[in-house]
């Protein structure tokens, strides 16, 4: 297990037009590209978004469906902390779902973590620290348990939008598969959520990493724009699509009670999720911070493979 202070020694510097022009799509040319975390860190700002690409297999379904490099997200603090929305590990244990993390600290104790992305939007206020931890109070009104399983319950969708735009893109109209075997990925990926079953507790407010991240830069003042952001399931069903029309109106049905459960939890956050700056939080992905055009790469942490044995 990697421990605290295994990354101390300054790792080489990696090409890194070679490697951002492959992993970002953007231009590189300010990017540090890096194997140091205590060089990536120094490159932050309060504000960032940090998006994760880790080896968690719940984690890469999601990545798969949304055809992004990401599967987790946190926000830059001041001080060098991080926050996000996450579920107590044995490498990050926290009291609550909601948690601020020491940046050092956080990235020497993720073994299943092959790289990190910090986006930053252009022009961002150096005050935006202070209101990043105001906005931090909102998230104190219920008792928030990290929704694992509801952001699992995007990948359906995700795989839907990830479809549609492969035909904007000129790509072809089924890219490497015939529409019946479309349905049946498309159907293994609906069967995955109902079997998970075991939603929320009665008593907690279900919040997914993306959806806090989202609301906390809102809350704080910033909107990332998020382009071609996930419809409601039944709006994804279009003349000709391949999608079963009963494996939406289920989904849809399960997005409903979600939010009726979490509205009688915290009624002002759960409005506000529904409708930010014209984005519904709650079916924002990782996905969409990395392909949003308001967010440019700062800095890239590529983590070092196990040692050899």
């Amino acid at each position: 297990m990697l421990v605290a202070g295994t990354r101390s020694q300054a790792g080489p510097l990696i090409d890194s037009k070679k490697r951002c022009s492959a992993m970002t799509q953007q231009p590189a040319a300010d990017v540090l590209v890096t194997t140091d975390s205590d060089a990536f860190v120094r490159a932050l700002k309060p504000g960032d978004i940090l998006l994760f690409d880790t080896l968690i297999w719940v984690s890469n379904l999601i990545q798969f469906a949304d055809n992004a490099p990401a599967n987790h997200c946190a926000v830059v603090l001041t001080g060098d902390r991080l926050v996000d929305a996450g579920r107590s590990t044995k490498n990050h244990p926290r009291p609550t779902t909601v948690w601020t993390f020491d940046l050092r600290d956080y990235l020497a104790h993720s073994p299943r973590t092959r790289a990190v992305q910090a986006m930053r939007m252009t022009g961002l206020d150096p005050s935006v620290g202070a209101a990043l931890d105001q906005a931090l109070l909102t998230f104190t009104k219920a008792t928030y348990t990290f929704a694992e399983m509801d952001l699992f319950w995007l990948a359906p969708a995700a795989m839907r939008r990830s479809y549609e735009q492969n035909l904007k893109d000129g790509g072809e109209s089924r890219p490497g598969m015939t529409d019946d075997a479309l349905r049946i990925l498309h159907s293994a990926l609906m069967l995955a959520c109902k079997l998970t079953g075991g939603r929320v507790g009665k008593d907690q407010y279900g919040l997914t990493c993306s959806e806090f991240v989202y609301l906390l830069l809102n809350l704080s003042g910033v909107a990332p724009e998020i382009t071609s952001p996930l419809l409601a399931p039944l709006a994804q069903l279009s003349d000709g699509s391949p999608w079963p029309a009963d494996e939406l109106a289920a989904e849809q049905r399960l997005l409903d009670e979600r939010r009726a459960h979490n509205a009688a939890l915290d009624s002002g956050l759960a409005a506000r999720s529904l409708d930010v700056s014209g984005v519904q939080a709650d079916r924002v992905t990782p996905g969409d911070f990395y392909r949003s055009p308001s967010l440019r790469p700062a800095a890239m942490l590529v983590m070092p493979g196990p040692p050899a044995s």
